[in-house]
């Protein structure tokens, strides 16, 4: 393969190429939408971070896209590609204000599921569709506002065969659409987290990630959790 060639070809991060049941997730980090004011000028500097994990045992790899400087819609147009195992995994991600000298400021978050998102149709010219995610605190103490805009899909496999297109049609979450403007451009009001169940407690690791701890049962896990 020349150089050329090899440009072309998208580096896949997440599992090796011979785990059984796993898929090539094609993620675009379009845009930030109406973020937060972290900045004494009224703007901030963000960047998204995108964690590819398992909530059983961590974190699998961390990229993070570039930063846009003093704006509140940032449109960063950054493409990376994982291979996953769709009903194991999740994506988190994080939207940041950077800081030359102190700490980044944290500007929400989103967790996606990878069990409810669309294949690519094989041979179609149709752009895969986008999704606007409210962005979520980590912790009570969190002030977040806005939109982040994602572009997800799954590759097709080399067979592309129809079992599979149908297969995957019928999981698909319908939110993945084209949302019309007042929905994601109006307003938006900081996001209230509901209250931990018994025994649990919400911590932050030396990376200011959030996790949670069952004293009950002794076990951590990254994943928030919610009273039944």
């Amino acid at each position: 393969m020349n150089e050329n060639m090899a440009a072309l070809v998208p580096e896949i991060r997440g599992l090796h190429v011979d785990e059984d049941e796993s898929r090539i997730l094609r993620v675009k980090v379009v845009a930030g939408i109406g973020l937060a004011k972290k900045d004494i000028l009224g703007a901030s500097d963000p960047y998204t971070r995108l964690s590819l994990y398992d909530p059983v045992t961590g974190e699998l790899i961390s990229l993070q896209t570039k930063t846009i400087k003093k704006t509140l819609d940032p449109k960063w147009n950054e493409e990376f590609y994982f291979r996953v195992h769709p009903r194991k995994h999740r994506l988190l991600l994080e939207v940041f204000d950077e800081n030359r000298l102190t700490r980044d400021d944290f500007l929400g978050q989103v967790d996606v599921p990878l069990h409810q998102i669309p294949t690519e149709a094989l041979g179609s010219e149709r752009p895969y569709t986008f999704k606007d995610f409210l962005l979520h605190p980590r912790s009570h103490k969190s002030r977040v506002k806005g939109h982040l805009r994602l572009k997800m899909t799954y590759l097709p496999k080399n067979n592309g065969s129809e079992e599979e297109q149908t297969e995957q049609v019928e999981e698909v979450d319908p939110g993945w659409e084209f949302l019309e403007s007042q929905d994601v451009c109006g307003p938006c009001q900081p996001h209230q987290l509901p209250t931990l169940p018994p025994g649990w407690e919400e911590r932050q690791d030396n990376l200011g990630r959030t996790y949670y701890v069952n004293h009950e049962n002794r076990t951590t896990q990254w994943h928030r959790p919610t009273i039944q």
